[in-house]
C-alpha cells in the first residue's frame, strides 16, 4: 500500500484502535467480529458454528456466540428465521445474568433489525428505545463502550425514520450518531464513513444536492484509505450512492457505470438473493428508464421483483414498488392490460402495508391514474389523481414540484371531463408553485397551453391570448435552424400480404408527390406540440418524407424488412391476424383495407390489433375509410350536364337493375321481386334476370353508359350499415340518372355521399305500391323528374368535361361549394373518402407528418358488430311485410 506520511499515521491510529477493541472481548469472538467487519460473512458464520460445537454448553461466551451468529445471518439475509432462533437462544441465556453484562441490548438490537426488515417499524422503534434505557443505566466505567452503542442505536432509529420518510427526524438521529462516533473513533474509521454516507443520503432525498455531495465525498475519502479489500461491502454503498446522485442530475451514463461497479462487488461479497441486490437492480432499471431503454429497464424490474419476492413478505412495500415499476414500464410500452394489473397489485399491497398518509401510497395512486389516462379513461384517472392529492394534503411531499406536477395532471384531467372551472383552479395552482421556485418559463410551454385552453372554455379570452402567445413564443425559440442535414433517400417498403399464396416477386415503385414537404412545412406543422423532445422528433421524422421512396411488393420474404404490411380484401380472415400484429421491436406498421360491410367482414374483436384499420365507417375507421370514391373524377361526373336527355331515355322500362349477389343480407331481392309486380324493371344481372345480353360487364365494373339510358337505377346495397355506400351510387350519379336507394334511420346516411334530393329512398313510402306509383309519375313528368337533377343545371360553358380536367381539386371543391353550399354534409365526408392519391402514399405521408400515435391510441378500437351499426337481417322484407325469397 502506498500512502503519504499523514495517511500512514492515520492507519496506525486505526490499527491501534482495532487492537484495543479486540482486547475488550474474547480472542475468538474478536476474530469473528473481524471477519464480519471485512465482509466475510459466510466464514464468520462457519466460525461461530464451530465454536458452538467445540465449547461446553455452559461456557460463559455461549450467549455471545449465539448473538454473533444471529447478527451475522441477519446481515446475509439468508435465513432470518434461523437468525431469530439463535438470537432467542442468546436472549434466554442472558436473562439469567442480566444486568451484569451488555450482551442483552446487543441481542435486542439484532432482533430489532429483523423486525425492521419485516417492516414492523413501530416494534423496531420500541425495541431501540428499550435498548437506550438499558444503556442509560450502565455504570460509568463502561461509558465509552455505551456511548458507541448509543450511537449505533441512534443510527438505526434514523434508518427507521428514513423508511417512514420522516427525513428531518432521520437526519437528526444520524447527526447525533455521527457526533458521538467522531468524538470516540479515529477520523478514518469506516464507521465514520457510514455515518457520513447516511447523512448524505438524507440530503439527497431532500433534494439538497450540494450538501449530499459534500458528505458523500467525505465518506468516500475515508473508505478509499481505510477499507482493506477491493471488494468490501461498504464500497457497494459508496458506488450506489454516487450513482444515485448522478441519476438525480440526469447523468444517466455515468450513473450506469457506478451502479454496475456496485453490482459487481455485490455479487462477490453477498449472496445473489439479497435485499441489496434487489435495490441495485432497481437503481439500474430506473437509469435505463431515464435513457428511454424500456425493454432493458423491464428486464431489470423483473429481476428486482424476483429477488424481492424471495427476500421480503408478499405485503412488503418494496414488493409494492416493484409491481408499480413494472406497471409503469408496461404503460410506456403500451401494454396497458399488464400495466393496469401491475399497478392495481402495487396499490393493493401499498394499502395493506403503509400508513394511509404515506407518500408511497400516493405514488401507487398516481401510477394507476397514469395508466387510466393513457387509455383515455379520464374519470378513473382523475379519481386516482385526487386520491393521491388527498395524501399530499395530509403530508406534503418533500419536493414541492411533485405537488405542482400533480396539480397540473389534475387540471388537465378536469379539462378532459369538461369541468373547466376546476381545471383552471388547479392549473393556476401549478403555475403559482412553479413561479414561487423561479422555474424557467421556457420549460412551462405545456402548462401555458393547458391554461390557455382552460381560460378559453371559461370565456376569458384576454388570458387565452396571454398564455397561448407565451406557449408559441417559447416553442418557436426552441426549434433549431437546421433540423436535419441528411440528404440521402429513404425507402418505405409496403408488403402486400393479400398475395401471400402467390409467387409474385416483383417490386414496383409507387409515384408519390411529396414535393410540398420541406423543413418549413414540418416546423409549421408541429409548432403546436408542447413537449420539446417530442416536437423535435416529429419534425425530424417529417423531414424524411421529402426524400422518401415508396415501394410495393408481393414478395413475402420481405416480411421482417417491410415498413408497412398491407392486407386488402372483401373481408379479413382470422388466420391472417398473427402476422398482421405490429412488431414493437421494429418501426413496422400494419394496415387492413376491407371493402365489405360488417355483416360480411366479421372478426371484429381482432381489429384493435391493427395500426390502420380501414373500412367503410367514416368516423370509426382510421386514418381514413376504405372506399371506391375518387373525389376528382367524382366531382367531374357529378356536376357534368346530363348525358342523355329525358326524351331520349328508354320508355319500355323506367328502371334498370344490375347485380350478381342474389342472397343479400337485407333481402333486397325480395323487395325488387315485389316491385317488379308494380312497375317494369329491366334486370341484366344474375338476380331476377329478365334481359339477356352479352354486353353487360361484371358487377364491379362501371355500367355508367347503360344506366344513362334509364330514368332510374336501383342502387340498393347488399346490407344497410353505417356509411356502407359503394360503387353502385357512384356509377348511377355519374350516369346522370336518378338512384333508388334504401336508408332507414340514417343507415346509411346518403347526405354524406350525394347532394340532397338527388335520390329516391324506398323507406320514404308506406308501401311498395305507393313507391311504384310515384316512380311511374316521375317517368312521365319531365319537370318533376328534373328536380332531382337540380345540381346539374349550370351554364354549359361553366362545367364541361374538358374544362373540368383543367381544374385543380381545390378549384373543383370551390365550385362544389357554390353549387351545394359550403355546409353540405356531402362535401366534408367525401373529402374523407377521397382516393385520388395512392393509399400507400397517403399512409406514408400520414405517418411522417402527423403526431398520429395519440390519435391512433384513441381510435384503437374493435370494429363494431353488425347489430351495432347495421339494420337487422331481411330488413327490407320485414319493413314491407314480405316473405324473404
Amino acid at each position: 500500500m502506498s500512502a503519504s506520511e499523514t495517511d500512514t499515521v492515520k492507519l496506525d491510529c486505526l490499527a491501534r484502535y482495532i487492537k484495543k477493541s479486540m482486547r475488550n472481548s474474547s480472542s475468538y469472538l474478536s476474530f469473528g467480529t473481524l471477519l464480519q467487519d471485512v465482509g466475510e460473512y459466510d466464514q464468520a458464520e462457519r466460525f461461530y458454528e464451530s465454536l458452538l460445537n467445540e465449547l461446553p454448553s455452559k461456557h460463559q461466551d455461549i450467549a455471545a456466540i449465539y448473538a454473533s451468529l444471529g447478527s451475522t445471518i441477519v446481515k446475509t439475509q439468508k435465513n432470518l428465521q434461523l437468525a431469530f432462533y439463535y438470537l432467542r437462544q442468546s436472549l434466554a441465556l442472558q436473562m439469567k445474568v442480566f444486568p451484569e453484562n451488555l450482551l442483552l441490548p446487543e441481542t435486542l438490537a439484532s432482533i430489532a433489525a429483523i423486525l425492521v426488515e419485516h417492516q414492523q417499524y413501530q416494534l423496531g422503534l420500541d425495541c431501540y428505545q428499550l435498548i437506550l434505557t438499558i444503556y442509560n443505566s450502565v455504570e460509568p466505567k463502561k461509558h465509552s463502550i455505551v456511548l458507541l452503542r448509543h450511537a449505533r442505536v441512534y443510527n438505526n432509529i434514523g434508518y427507521i425514520y428514513s423508511k417512514l420518510r420522516k427525513f428531518s427526524f432521520a437526519l437528526k438521529c444520524y447527526k447525533v450518531s455521527h457526533k458521538i462516533e467522531k468524538t470516540l473513533l479515529p477520523s478514518n474509521h469506516p464507521t465514520i464513513a457510514t455515518g457520513l454516507n447516511n447523512i448524505a443520503a438524507i440530503y439527497l432525498m431532500k433534494q439538497n444536492f450540494q450538501l449530499a455531495d459534500k458528505y458523500f465525498q467525505q465518506a468516500n475519502e475515508i473508505r478509499q484509505t481505510s477499507l482493506p479489500f477491493e471488494h468490501h461491502p461498504e464500497l457497494i454503498q459508496m458506488y450506489n450512492n454516487i450513482g444515485v446522485a448522478q441519476y438525480e442530475r440526469k447523468n444517466f451514463d455515468q450513473a450506469l457505470i457506478l451502479f454496475h461497479k456496485a453490482w459487481e462487488i455485490q455479487l462477490k461479497c453477498l449472496p445473489p438473493v439479497h435485499t441489496q441486490t434487489a435495490i441495485l437492480y432497481n437503481s439500474l432499471e430506473h437509469t435505463y428508464l431515464g435513457k428511454n431503454n424500456y425493454y432493458e429497464a423491464l428486464q431489470m424490474y423483473k429481476k428486482a421483483l424476483e429477488i424481492g419476492q424471495q427476500c421480503w413478505p408478499s405485503t412488503h412495500p418494496e414488493i409494492s414498488q416493484a409491481h408499480g415499476n413494472i406497471g409503469n414500464i408496461c404503460r410506456l410500452l403500451k401494454d396497458y392490460t399488464r400495466a393496469l394489473n401491475s399497478c392495481e397489485k402495487a396499490l393493493e399491497i401499498a394499502h395493506s402495508s403503509l400508513p394511509l398518509d404515506h407518500p408511497d401510497l400516493a405514488e401507487a395512486y398516481k401510477n394507476l391514474a397514469q395508466v387510466y389516462s393513457d387509455t383515455d379513461d379520464h374519470s378513473m384517472s382523475l379519481a386516482n389523481f385526487l386520491k393521491a392529492l388527498d395524501i399530499y394534503t395530509k403530508k406534503s411531499p418533500m419536493n414541492p414540484f411533485q405537488l405542482g406536477v400533480l396539480y397540473e395532471k389534475i387540471g388537465v384531467k378536469y379539462n378532459e371531463v369538461d369541468q373547466y372551472q376546476e381545471a383552471l383552479n388547479y392549473l393556476q395552482k401549478t403555475l403559482n408553485i412553479f413561479q414561487l421556485f423561479h422555474e424557467d418559463e421556457s420549460l412551462l410551454t405545456i402548462l401555458f397551453f393547458s391554461l390557455g385552453r382552460a381560460y378559453y372554455q371559461n370565456s376569458d379570452y384576454d388570458n387565452v391570448l396571454q398564455y397561448m402567445e407565451k406557449c408559441l413564443h417559447y416553442e418557436l425559440l426552441s426549434i433549431p435552424k437546421e433540423i436535419n442535414k441528411e440528404t440521402t433517400t429513404k425507402e418505405f417498403l409496403v408488403l402486400d400480404w393479400t398475395a401471400r399464396h402467390h409467387t409474385f416477386k416483383e417490386q414496383n415503385l409507387i409515384n408519390c408527390n411529396f414535393s410540398h414537404i420541406n423543413r418549413d412545412y414540418c416546423k409549421s406543422t408541429f409548432n403546436s406540440i408542447k413537449n420539446k423532445t417530442l416536437r423535435l422528433h416529429l419534425i425530424e421524422r417529417c423531414t424524411l418524407l421529402s426524400r422518401l421512396i415508396v415501394r410495393w411488393t408481393y414478395d413475402q420474404s420481405y416480411l421482417q424488412q417491410a415498413d408497412l404490411i398491407a392486407y386488402h380484401s372483401m373481408h379479413m380472415p382470422l388466420y391472417d391476424l398473427p402476422v398482421l400484429v405490429r412488431n414493437d421491436h421494429q418501426q413496422q406498421f400494419s394496415m387492413v383495407y376491407v371493402l365489405e360491410s360488417e355483416v360480411h367482414s366479421k372478426n371484429g374483436e381482432h381489429w384493435h390489433k391493427i395500426d390502420f384499420p380501414m373500412w367503410y365507417n367514416l368516423e370509426r375507421s382510421y386514418p381514413e375509410p376504405a372506399t371506391y370514391f375518387n373525389l376528382e373524377t367524382y366531382l367531374d361526373q357529378l356536376f357534368a350536364p346530363v348525358k342523355i336527355p329525358f326524351s331520349s331515355k328508354i320508355t319500355s322500362a323506367p328502371i334498370v337493375w344490375v347485380i350478381s349477389n342474389c342472397r343479400a343480407y337485407n333481402a333486397r331481392q325480395t323487395f325488387i321481386h315485389e316491385l317488379m309486380s308494380h312497375i317494369r324493371i329491366d334486370s341484366y344481372g344474375q338476380c331476377l334476370n329478365n334481359i339477356k345480353s352479352n354486353d353487360i360487364r361484371a358487377r364491379q365494373q362501371s355500367n355508367s353508359n347503360l344506366y344513362s339510358s334509364y330514368k332510374f337505377v336501383i342502387a340498393i346495397e347488399n346490407s344497410n350499415c353505417e356509411d356502407y355506400v359503394t360503387e353502385k351510387l357512384i356509377d348511377v350519379l355519374s350516369s346522370a340518372s336518378i338512384p333508388i336507394i334504401a336508408s332507414r334511420n340514417g343507415t346509411p346516411d346518403y347526405t354524406r355521399f350525394a347532394p340532397k334530393y338527388s335520390y329516391i329512398n324506398i323507406y320514404d313510402y308506406k308501401s311498395i305500391k305507393d313507391l311504384a306509383n310515384y316512380l311511374n309519375y316521375l317517368s312521365t313528368n319531365e319537370t318533376a323528374y328534373n328536380e332531382y337533377l337540380w345540381f346539374r343545371k349550370l351554364p354549359i360553358n361553366k362545367y364541361t368535361s374538358s374544362s373540368a380536367i383543367k381544374r385543380t381539386l381545390a378549384e373543383k371543391l370551390h365550385l362544389a361549394d357554390e353549387i351545394l353550399g359550403a355546409d353540405a354534409p356531402m362535401r366534408k365526408w367525401l373529402l374523407s373518402k377521397e382516393t385520388s392519391v395512392n393509399k400507400y402514399c397517403k399512409l406514408a405521408q400520414f405517418i411522417y407528418t402527423n403526431h398520429w400515435e395519440p390519435i391512433y391510441k384513441r381510435n384503437k378500437i374493435n370494429r363494431p358488430e353488425p347489430n351495432e351499426v347495421c339494420l337487422p337481417q331481411n330488413d327490407l322484407a320485414s319493413y314491407f311485410v314480405l316473405t324473404p325469397i
